[in-house]
C-alpha cells in the first residue's frame, strides 16, 4: 500500500502518452552502415510513433541512452515515420517523465 500511490502515478503519466487504442508492437530493424556493417534487431515497446519505456525506478542515464539507442535505429530503420521516445518513472518526490 505505501507504494501503490507512486505506482498509479507512474501508470497515469505513462497512459497519457499514448494514441488511444494503439496496441505496442516490436519493429524490425536492419540498417546498413559504412563498412558493410548491418545494425539489426527488434525494437520492443512501440505504440504507434512513440517509442515508450516505462519503469518504477528513477530514470538514469542508463535509461536514457537505451531510449536514444533505440530511437535512433527506429529512425534510422524508418525514416519516414516520426518517432519520438518516452522515458517515464519515478522522480524524487513522485512519478516524472523526462521526455526525449
Amino acid at each position: 500500500e505505501a507504494i501503490r500511490p507512486v505506482v498509479e502515478e507512474v501508470h497515469g503519466h505513462a497512459a497519457g502518452l499514448l494514441p488511444a487504442a494503439v496496441a505496442p508492437e516490436s519493429v524490425d530493424v536492419r540498417v546498413a552502415l559504412s563498412g558493410g556493417r548491418v545494425l539489426s534487431g527488434t525494437v520492443p515497446g512501440v505504440h504507434g510513433d512513440v517509442l515508450r519505456t516505462v519503469t518504477y525506478s528513477r530514470v538514469n542515464a542508463r535509461h536514457r541512452i537505451v531510449a536514444w539507442a533505440r530511437f535512433l535505429a527506429l529512425t534510422a530503420a524508418r525514416p519516414e515515420r516520426a518517432f519520438e521516445a518516452v522515458t517515464v518513472g519515478r522522480s524524487a518526490y513522485g512519478a516524472g517523465r523526462p521526455m526525449m
